[in-house]
């Protein structure tokens, strides 16, 4: 787990950099899961599951409505190219 440190924001003044601490201090939980989500329906239940998770362990109050948690997707796409290996792209 880790926390948080804010963003750099460098295109809101062409001669300053803002820094944008809204979410500065929220703990942070990196999951990396095999790659065997295959539609949105999958994805939601996911994401479900984790939901019901955090809120049996009280680590947050699960109120999507309000972004908590917030889940932030990452995907990796991978083409087959005839019958080799699936190849990232």
């Amino acid at each position: 787990m880790e926390e948080d440190a804010g963003k750099s924001l460098h295109d809101v003044d062409a001669d300053n950099t803002s820094i944008d601490y809204n979410r500065a201090g929220t703990p942070l939980i990196e999951i990396v899961t095999e790659p065997d989500i295959r539609s949105a329906d999958e994805a939601f239940a996911y994401v479900s599951e984790i939901r019901k998770l955090v809120r049996y362990l009280e680590i947050c109050d699960g109120n999507m409505e309000e972004g908590k948690p917030a889940f932030v997707m990452r995907m990796f796409l991978f083409v087959r190219k005839g019958k080799q290996n699936w190849v990232p792209k």
